[in-house]
């Protein structure tokens, strides 16, 4: 029987959907710590600098150099721990103990306007941004299959809750992650992993 955790969450999705705003608010209010395979890319892509979309364009191009598994190594490695959350294009797909949860905005202007508030790209057009995001997607979508193998699948079926972020809503999506992990958390009683204290 596989073994959940009680209190570790994944999150995935597509580039500026909203996770990293939602998983701040989750944080804030469980009090757990933050490992963000999206910050651990980026270190890698001011390393070489690069831009985040040049960066994926350069990994496309080049997984020998492995950068993707250098991330992966490290989400793999914490999601053996309770009490945290992970969050990534793809934290779900290396921690199966988790409460998986799919974040998704399929409105490109909307998500191009989240991604203008970053400083990085404050200084760009909408148009633009919505461009490049569009670019990534497209990236990810062809290489990401190519290291792996189950990724299609994966992200159609491998999650416990999908969450909308098209309407700045926060308050009521934590309010839709909490509700759903409790049921999550009584469906999967016999399989739960407690940290310590929590029952």
């Amino acid at each position: 029987m596989k073994m959940l955790f009680s209190n570790q969450f994944s999150f995935f999705g597509d580039t500026a959907v909203g996770k990293t705003k939602t998983v701040a608010a989750l944080a804030e209010l469980l009090g757990l710590e933050v490992v963000s395979a999206s910050k651990m890319m980026l270190e890698f892509a001011k390393k070489l600098k690069m831009t985040r979309e040049e960066f994926a364009r350069h990994n496309k191009n080049h997984p020998e150099q492995g950068w993707d598994k250098k991330c992966d190594t490290v989400l793999c490695k914490r999601a053996e721990e309770n009490g945290l959350i992970l969050d990534g294009r793809l934290a779900s797909m290396f921690a199966p103990k988790s409460y998986r949860i799919r974040v998704v905005c399929h409105d490109y202007s909307t998500r191009a306007k989240r991604r203008q508030k970053d400083q990085d790209y404050a200084h760009e057009t909408v148009e633009e941004l919505e461009r490049k995001i569009r670019e990534r997607d497209h990236i990810d979508f062809e290489r990401y299959p190519l290291l792996y193998s189950d990724y299609r699948r994966s992200i159609r079926e491998d999650f416990d809750l999908e969450v909308d972020t098209l309407i700045d809503r926060t308050p009521e999506i934590i309010e839709q992650i909490l509700k759903g992990h409790d049921r999550w958390l009584q469906q999967n009683e016999e399989r739960i992993l407690w940290v310590k204290n929590s029952q």
